[in-house]
């Protein structure tokens, strides 16, 4: 039993957008201090993970006392808080989406003769 729990965590640990690691600071509730991209959702999950819906630059997931911070999170994947605690808010930073757009110029000449034919 011991080592099938062990097997499974290394998977999932694995699988899991890389972790930041928990910022306890105060000023770490508030959106500014992660970036200008970045937005609050007050309310919580009703449990201990967060599934997201777009990809994010970084999400933070406050439960208790610590923020579980997580970067380069792509749609689909399942955050969960370390603690096992209820998810209390979220910050969320969006990602940075590139476009490219190119642009083809096709270039025409015409030729105009004037005067009688040879």
């Amino acid at each position: 039993m011991f080592q099938v729990t062990i097997a499974l965590s290394f998977v999932s640990a694995l699988l899991a957008p890389a972790t930041v690691g928990a910022q306890q600071q105060p000023e770490a509730n508030d959106p500014a201090y992660w970036g200008d991209d970045c937005f609050k959702i007050d309310e919580g999950t009703g449990d201990d993970t967060f599934r997201a819906t777009r990809d994010y630059r970084l999400v933070v997931l406050k439960s208790g006392t610590v923020n579980d911070v997580f970067e380069d999170v792509e749609a689909g994947d399942v955050l969960s808080t370390a603690s096992g605690r209820n998810v209390s808010h979220l910050i969320l930073c969006t990602a940075v989406v590139s476009t490219t757009t190119t642009t083809t110029t096709i270039a025409t000449t015409t030729t105009t003769t004037s005067g009688a034919p040879p």
